[in-house]
């Protein structure tokens, strides 16, 4: 190669480098689409991950003793349980002797108690216990369960007395499913109840 054509190479290759150099209106565009292209690689890349999801349900429990209420929420795949609230719509009371609780459970199976184990949601040690109406009942909460009595005091100002809810196993899924839960009086009949509100908030975390 002769040393003028040496000289035109280098040159064409250092000129998008050189001070002098003005891009054109394609060399705009051109880094436009890379640069979006790039962008677009690192959201599919990461999508999704950390976002929140929410879903709910409404069950109307039973107030005759040792009759099971069932229902299920869906869970989304790559997901993993942060919060189950409990809402009562209506106030849901005890009938005031020792034993006359009300239990509630949580599993991947209906009556399951794979997630929480079955435990006294209104613990009744021989006083009437009542959950209020629209007195938010997070019985999971950042990823954990409830030590006993936790809704007595601020900020949830709800039942005197309940159970620990201790979380047994991940509620961590790869696949969409449903999750199953229970609610059962003891002993003797509820003296109140209604419906009550479900609200499972779930992470996304692949």
């Amino acid at each position: 190669m002769s040393t003028k054509r040496k000289m035109q190479a280098k040159n064409a290759e250092s000129r998008y480098s050189s001070k002098s150099y003005q891009p054109s209106p394609y060399d705009h565009l051109l880094w436009g689409a890379i640069n979006k292209n790039t962008e677009h690689r690192h959201i599919y890349t990461h999508k999704d991950v950390g976002q929140e999801s929410y879903a709910s349900t409404e069950v109307t429990i039973n107030a005759t003793a040792a009759s099971n209420t069932d229902g299920t929420i869906s869970q989304p795949a790559g997901t993993i349980l942060k919060r189950l609230e409990i809402i009562p719509q209506s106030t849901i009371t005890t009938a005031g002797a020792a034993g006359d609780d009300l239990d509630f459970s949580l599993g991947n199976v209906v009556g399951g108690g794979q997630y929480l184990a079955v435990q006294a949601l209104l613990d009744d040690g021989g006083a009437a216990v009542s959950a209020l109406k629209g007195r938010i009942l997070p019985v999971i909460d950042n990823f954990g369960g409830q030590a006993a009595n936790a809704f007595n005091d601020a900020p949830y100002f709800g039942p005197a007395t309940s159970e620990a809810s201790t979380i047994q196993a991940t509620t961590y899924t790869a696949t969409k499913r449903k999750l199953h839960f229970r609610f059962t009086p003891l002993a003797n009949d509820l003296a109140a109840t209604g419906k009550v509100t479900l609200v499972a908030h779930f992470v996304k975390t692949y």
